[in-house]
C-alpha cells in the first residue's frame, strides 16, 4: 500500500517532521515502511512560458524554431511538435532540469537532464514538454487531448475553468508547474503483510491517527464527523433486505443533480500520487474515500435500477452454472457463500454486484448519469476471503473487507461522499439514509493491572506513562487503586477500546501490553539475558544418521540435494501397490495426491535439467504417505473428534538419480555394449556398501532383485522403477535368518525412461530410512561390543569364478559360516566380465581381513586360513580364477 505525505498532512501538521523520520518511527512502532520516494520534484523547475514567435527550421522540415518568454527572459527552443502555435502557454524545462523518464520514453536511464544542444546547426536552450514527458498524461487526458504534442496549458486551463475547478489567473508566466499541479510529494511504500491485523491502518486517516500518537500531535479534524445540513425527501429511498449472515451493516443514499466531469485537480493529483488513475468525479470520489478513511463503497447508476428495494444474500452452496459479468467485462462463475447484491428480490431481479469484491457491468457510471445510489457496508470477512480466493480476484475494496471493517464507518462514509462530490457538483441533492446495521460497532472492555503489564514487558513502567500512551491511541481508561493482602497498593485499569481497534485487533490484556511495548519503544528496552540453567542439547540419533547420510552423498558421491512438492499427479502413484491419499483442494489442480515415492519428482527434475548438464547427481530426503487399507478418504465422513493422523501412514525415504553422460538403449539385452552402465552400477553399489558397512557394522548383504526368494511385497515396492536384470537390494539382519529389505539400487526401467522422456540412461537408488534406522537401533541394543585389537590386521584378496546369474553375496555367507575366529570381515571388491573369461562366467574379487587380539598373525597362519577358505569354496563349486 502507498501513502502520500501530503495527504497525511491534511490531518496532522507534519511541517516540522521530515518524511524519513516519519518512515523511521512508523517502522519502529507500527509497521514496516519499505521505502520512501520523492515524486514529481522536477515540476519545481518546469515553468509556464508563452510562445512569442515560430519559424521553420532551415535544415529540417519537421522542426520549428520557437522563441518562448518565461519570467523576464526569452529563450530559443527547437521543437518538433505539430501543435505549437503563437501565444500558446506551454511547460518549459530550462537547461539543468532533470526529468523522470516514463516507461514509454526510455528503457534505459531513468533521468533525462536538459542540456544546451545544437540541432541541425541551430542552438536550443531547453525543451517544451509534452504531458507524457512530465508524467501528467493521466490528468490532462480527461480534459483535452494533448498526448500527440506538447502540453497546451492554455487549452487545459480553459477546459478546467469551464468545470469551475480552475482559475486562469494561476497561469502566470514563470510560475512553477508544481504550484498548478500539486504533485510534489513523498510516497511511503508500506509492507502490506505487516498491517494484515490492523484494518484501521488501510487508509490515510488511519495512519494519521497513528502518527498523531507517535509524535504527540493533535489531529486537525475528523473526516468522519460530517452530516449534510439538508436532505431531499423526494429522492427515492431503497428498502434494504439483508439475509442472515450476509452483512454486518448495509446503508445507502441517493444523490441527484450530478454532472459527470473530471474530479477537482487536487483530488486527481492525490489519487495519481498513490498510483490510481483518475477517471471522473464520481469514481474518483469513491476511490478517494476508500484510500482516505478506509471504507470501500460503490456508486450505482440509479437509472439502471428497476426495483425500489435491494437484497443482500449469500450464494447457496449447491449453486451451479450461475455466472456474473463484472465491471471489468469478464464473466465469472459465482463461488458458493459469496455475497450477492440484487436489484429487488433475488428470485425475480438481476444481480448487480458481488458484495465487497466488485460491481456488476450494469452498475457502472456513464457520461449521462444524473442520479446515483451510493452503498456503504461491512461484510463478513470470511465470506470475502473465500470469494476472492475462488475467483483469484483481489480488488482494493476486497483487500480491506477481508481484514474486517469497522461498522461505525459505514454511515459517515456516505456523508463524506456527498461532501466531496458537492465540490464538483454544486447543485447536488442528498436523499435520506436507508439500510440497517445488523451488528453494531464494538467497544471492547479490558481490565488489566500495572503489575501484569510490568511483568509482561519485563521492565517498570509508571501508571502515568500507561495512561498517556493509551489515551494518545484513542483508548479510554479509568484507573483505580486497591490494596493486596500484603497491604501493597495495586493500580488497575478499566480500558475501553475504540471501535476501529475492537473488531479483530485489541480484545485481550496481552494486546494492551503489546500497544504499550511498541509505543514505549522496543529499541528502548534494554536486552537482558534470561536467567535459565543451560543444559546440553539432547542428541537426536535419527537426525544424526540423516546428516551422516546427507554428508556422504554430498562429499563422497558429489550429489546435489533437491526438494520437490509432496503433491504429485495421480498417474505417478499408480505404479505402487499402496492406496494414495487424495487432496481436497489441490493447488495446482494436476497435483492432486500425496506422493508414494520420491522418484517421480527427481525424474521430473532430471528431465528438465538433462539438456543443461552432461551428468546429473540429484538426491532428496523427504516423506511419503499412504492410506491405511481400512480407511477410505474419499468417502469417509469424519466426526468432529476424529484425528486425521490416525488414517494414514508415512515414512522417511531417501532417493537419488544418477544420470550418466551417455545413453545405453540396449540394457534390455545386457550384452557387452551395456558394460559401461553396469560398471557404473557396480561402482555405486561399492560406494553404498562401504557406507552401510560402517553404519550396520557389516550386518547386511546385497542380493539381486531377480532372485526367486525375494518377498512379493518387496517386489511390489521396488520393482516398478527398476530394471529387473540390473538391480540390487540391500537387506539387513544380524543373523540373516529374518532379512529386512531397506534399500535398492539399479538401472532405471526403460518404461520409466519413456514416461519421463529421459534422453539418457539413469541409475536410481531408493532407501527406506525408517527401516535403516530401526536396524541401526537394533544393532545398538545388542551387546556385541568387542575391544579393538592393539595388534595390526592382515588381509588378502581372492578372485572367484561365478555364474553370471549368481548373487555375489553367496561366497561371503559361506566364508562367514566357517566361523574362523581370525576372520574379521569379508568385503566385496569388484567384478569383471568378458575376454578371456567364458561367456557364462564372471570374476568376482573379495577382500578378507584377519586379526587376533593377543598377537600379530604370521605368514604361515595366514596361508593356512587362505587354504581352508579356498578348499571350502572349491567344494561348494566356487573355484579360484586362474
Amino acid at each position: 500500500m502507498k501513502l502520500s505525505y501530503n495527504w497525511l498532512g491534511d490531518y496532522i501538521d507534519l511541517s516540522d517532521i521530515e518524511a524519513k523520520e516519519v518512515m523511521r518511527r512508523l517502522t519502529l512502532t507500527s509497521c514496516e515502511i519499505e521505502s520512501v520516494s520523492e515524486d514529481f520534484s522536477y515540476l519545481e523547475d518546469v515553468h509556464v512560458a508563452r510562445i512569442i514567435s515560430i519559424e521553420k527550421h532551415p535544415n529540417a522540415d519537421k522542426l520549428n524554431i520557437c522563441k518562448v518568454q518565461s519570467r523576464s527572459n526569452e529563450l530559443q527552443i527547437i521543437c518538433g511538435a505539430s501543435n505549437v502555435k503563437l501565444d500558446m502557454l506551454v511547460a518549459l524545462a530550462p537547461i539543468g532540469t532533470k526529468l523522470i523518464k516514463t516507461e514509454e520514453a526510455s528503457q534505459n536511464s531513468n533521468i533525462l537532464e536538459i542540456r544546451k544542444a545544437k540541432i541541425r546547426g541551430i542552438e536550443s536552450f531547453g525543451m517544451i514538454c509534452s504531458a507524457n514527458e512530465l508524467g501528467l498524461s493521466m490528468i490532462s487526458d480527461p480534459f483535452c487531448s494533448t498526448i500527440d504534442g506538447v502540453l497546451d496549458l492554455s487549452l487545459l486551463a480553459h477546459t478546467l475553468e469551464k468545470t469551475g475547478l480552475f482559475d486562469l489567473s494561476d497561469l502566470k508566466l514563470g510560475r512553477a508547474l508544481n504550484d498548478i499541479f500539486p504533485l510534489k510529494d513523498f510516497i511511503f511504500d508500506v509492507d502490506n503483510k505487516s498491517i494484515t491485523h490492523r484494518a484501521d491502518l488501510w487508509s490515510h486517516f488511519g495512519f494519521a491517527r497513528e502518527i498523531s500518537a507517535i509524535f504527540n500531535k493533535s489531529l486537525r479534524y475528523d473526516p468522519l464527523d460530517y452530516k449534510p445540513k439538508q436532505t431531499n425527501n423526494r429522492l427515492s429511498k431503497k428498502a434494504i433486505h439483508i439475509e442472515k449472515g450476509a452483512a454486518l451493516a448495509y446503508h445507502g443514499i441517493s444523490l441527484s443533480n450530478i454532472a459527470i466531469k473530471p474530479a477537482p485537480l487536487w483530488m486527481q493529483c492525490r489519487l495519481l500520487s498513490i498510483g490510481q488513475r483518475p477517471i471522473n468525479n464520481v469514481v474518483d470520489v469513491s476511490n478517494y474515500i476508500m484510500f482516505d478513511i478506509g471504507q470501500p463503497n460503490h456508486a450505482f447508476d440509479a437509472c439502471n435500477f428497476k426495483e425500489d428495494s435491494i437484497s443482500i444474500c449469500l450464494a447457496k452452496k449447491n449453486l451451479k452454472n450461475q455466472s456474473f459479468t463484472a465491471l471489468d467485462e469478464i464473466e465469472r462463475d459465482i463461488p458458493p457463500e459469496s455475497i450477492l447484491i440484487y436489484d429487488g428480490l433475488p428470485e425475480k431481479s438481476q444481480l448487480i454486484a458481488l458484495g465487497g469484491v466488485i460491481g456488476g457491468l450494469s452498475s457502472g457510471i456513464s457520461q449521462d448519469t444524473n442520479e446515483i445510489f451510493i452503498e456503504s457496508a461491512t461484510f463478513p470477512r470470511s465470506n470475502i476471503r473465500k470469494t476472492i480466493s475462488n475467483l483469484n480476484l483481489r480488488t482494493d475494496a476486497a483487500q480491506r473487507f477481508e481484514k474486517g471493517q469497522d461498522p461505525a464507518q459505514v454511515i459517515p462514509a456516505l456523508y463524506r461522499f456527498s461532501q466531496l462530490l458537492k465540490e464538483s457538483c454544486p447543485d447536488l441533492q442528498t436523499g435520506l439514509l436507508c439500510g440497517s446495521t445488523i451488528e453494531k460497532a464494538k467497544n471492547n472492555k479490558i481490565s488489566i493491572d500495572l503489575t501484569f503489564i510490568q511483568k509482561r514487558l519485563g521492565f517498570a513502567i509508571s501508571n502515568k506513562k500507561v495512561e498517556s500512551i493509551l489515551e494518545a491511541l484513542g483508548f479510554k481508561l479509568v484507573s483505580s487503586i486497591s490494596k493486596s493482602k500484603l497491604k501493597e497498593e495495586q493500580i488497575s485499569f478499566s480500558i475501553t477500546v475504540p471501535t476501529y481497534r475492537s473488531q479483530y485487533d485489541v480484545s485481550i490484556a496481552e494486546d494492551i501490553v503489546e500497544e504499550l511495548g511498541r509505543f514505549y519503544g522496543y529499541d528502548n528496552i534494554a536486552p537482558v539475558a534470561p536467567y535459565q540453567e543451560l543444559k546440553p542439547a539432547i542428541i537426536n540419533s535419527k537426525s544424526q544418521l540423516l546428516r551422516q547420510i546427507r554428508d556422504y552423498l554430498v562429499f563422497s558421491l558429489e550429489c546435489n540435494e533437491t526438494y520437490n512438492y509432496s503433491f504429485v499427479p495421480a498417474k505417478y502413484n499408480l505404479f505402487w501397490n499402496k492406496q494414495s491419499i487424495p487432496l481436497k483442494n489441490p493447488t495446482p489442480e494436476h497435483r492432486d495426491e500425496l506422493r508414494l515415492s520420491l522418484l517421480p519428482g527427481l525424474l521430473e527434475q532430471a528431465n528438465s535439467n538433462q539438456h543443461r548438464f552432461n551428468e546429473l547427481r540429484l538426491f532428496e530426503i523427504g516423506h511419503i504417505y499412504w492410506q491405511n487399507k481400512t480407511t477410505d478418504f474419499k468417502n469417509q465422513i469424519r466426526s468432529d473428534n476424529s484425528n486425521p493422523n490416525d488414517n494414514h501412514e508415512e515414512e522417511i525415504r531417501l532417493a537419488f538419480v544418477y544420470m550418466s553422460e551417455q545413453n545405453f538403449t540396449n540394457t534390455n539385452a545386457l550384452n557387452g555394449e551395456a558394460l559401461p552402465m553396469l560398471s557404473l552400477l557396480l561402482y555405486l553399489r561399492q560406494k553404498m556398501e562401504a557406507f552401510f558397512s560402517i553404519i550396520l557394522k557389516n550386518n547386511f548383504r546385497c542380493v539381486s532383485l531377480a532372485e526367486d526368494n525375494i518377498n512379493s511385497e518387496v517386489m511390489e515396492e521396488y520393482l516398478p522403477a527398476l530394471h529387473p536384470q540390473a538391480s540390487l537390494l540391500f537387506e539387513s539382519c544380524q543373523d540373516f535368518k529374518s532379512p529386512q529389505i531397506f534399500a535398492s539400487i539399479g538401472v532405471l526401467h526403460p518404461s520409466w525412461e519413456k514416461e519421463f522422456n529421459l534422453k539418457r540412461s539413469a541409475i536410481i537408488f531408493d532407501l527406506n530410512f525408517d527401516a535403516l534406522y530401526r536396524n541401526v537401533l537394533d544393532l545398538g541394543k545388542a551387546k556385541n561390543y568387542k575391544t579393538p585389537s592393539v595388534y595390526p590386521s592382515s588381509n588378502f584378496e581372492i578372485s572367484l569364478l561365478l555364474p553370471l546369474d549368481l548373487g555375489t553375496h553367496i561366497p561371503v555367507e559361506l566364508i562367514k559360516k566357517m566361523h574362523i575366529a581370525e576372520v574379521e570381515s569379508v568385503c566385496y571388491l569388484k567384478e569383471y566380465q568378458g575376454n578371456p573369461l567364458p561367456v557364462d562366467k564372471k570374476s568376482v574379487s573379495y577382500k578378507i581381513l584377519c586379526s587376533r587380539d593377543d598377537r600379530t598373525l604370521e605368514g604361515n597362519e595366514l596361508q593356512t586360513i587362505l587354504d581352508r577358505i579356498v578348499t571350502h569354496l572349491g567344494r561348494s563349486g566356487f573355484a579360484l580364477r586362474t
